[in-house]
């Protein structure tokens, strides 16, 4: 295998990830509470919400990990305890519980033994740019180091379906770019289904073809960047304007946030919730209200959608 070809590749196959009402239980609470979203295959997800919305679990749900009930799907097959789709999927990152004292050229064996896919190639290639000492046991590294080693892992297994979770954690400016720049590259030349956990949305931004937004265990919304940004509405006015524009709509089932102060109102809204097309179309049924209407950017509009204010 070289670093330029793999099966994956050859294949062409990147399978679609479906999830019907996945609800799994974490003592009394509910890690997951009927994630429910259909993911086309092909593109590199951004799954994004606050610490404990139930990514990790999530992740390791598709990966297999862990049973839940509802149904995990991926390219229409049963996930849980199915060897033939688990071949086809890896889930990395720096706090999956390899054995510590593992040294990285052992560790990169055993995966290299465990996917028949394993570009050998590539991953000497990224252990080269990454600058990893293959020597050192896992115990030795720093948090930044492995998260690497699992980025490292998880690019050159090259599998159709690729998880990786908060890879980015401990990285430097630099290394963060440098993965975004190889993560392009890489799925340029083999297009593959990733689903990537992360915090900084800005930063990943530019790698996303799509978000999953998850909220107490909840999907909350799935789409583009920009459908996601054009969900959200802020409007703004006097108390008593805004007041008059929410009855007028009827709005109250989309509001995700409300501050009043000084006399001053301020809402943030879901238009799907409120069951119109855009923030534009909003901004256009309530013209002439006195209350200003404005898009909310992407990290307002994730925010707003996975439980937090802003």
């Amino acid at each position: 295998m070289n670093a330029t070809t793999s099966p994956g590749a050859a294949s062409g196959v990147a399978p679609s990830i479906e999830l019907r009402d996945v609800r799994r239980k974490l003592g009394s609470t509910h890690a997951l509470d009927g994630a429910t979203a259909h993911l086309p295959g092909g593109r590199v997800y951004g799954l994004i919400g606050r610490n404990g919305a139930g990514k990790t679990t999530l992740l390791r749900t598709i990966a297999g990990q862990l049973r839940a009930k509802g149904e995990v799907l991926i390219g229409g097959k049963p996930v849980f305890d199915n060897t033939a789709v688990l071949d086809g999927l890896i889930l990395s990152g720096p706090d999956v519980p390899w054995p510590a004292d593992i040294k990285v050229k052992q560790l990169l064996n055993v995966a290299a033994a465990r996917w028949r896919t394993w570009d050998h190639r590539y991953a000497d290639h990224l252990c080269e740019v990454f600058e990893i000492d293959t020597r050192k046991p896992l115990s030795k590294l720093s948090r930044g180091q492995k998260s690497l080693v699992s980025i490292v892992i998880g690019l050159a297994a090259q599998c159709p379906v690729t998880l990786l979770d908060e890879p980015y954690l401990g990285l430097d400016v630099q290394n963060r770019e440098l993965f975004y720049k190889l993560l392009l590259q890489d799925v340029e030349r083999n297009p593959r289904t990733f689903i990537l956990s992360t915090h900084h949305v800005d930063d990943a931004a530019r790698i996303l073809d799509s978000v999953v937004l998850l909220d107490k265990g909840r999907i909350t919304g799935v789409g583009t960047l920009d459908s996601i940004t054009e969900r959200i509405a802020i409007l703004s006015g006097s108390a008593a304007a805004v007041d008059a524009t929410l009855g007028e709509v009827g709005a109250a089932g989309s509001v995700l946030n409300d501050a009043t102060s000084s006399g001053l109102r301020r809402l943030v809204l879901d238009t799907h919730r409120l069951g119109v097309g855009s923030v534009q179309d909003l901004a256009a049924r309530i013209e002439g209200s006195g209350v200003r209407v404005t898009r909310a950017d992407l990290e307002q509009a994730v925010l707003a959608l996975t439980g937090r204010e802003f």
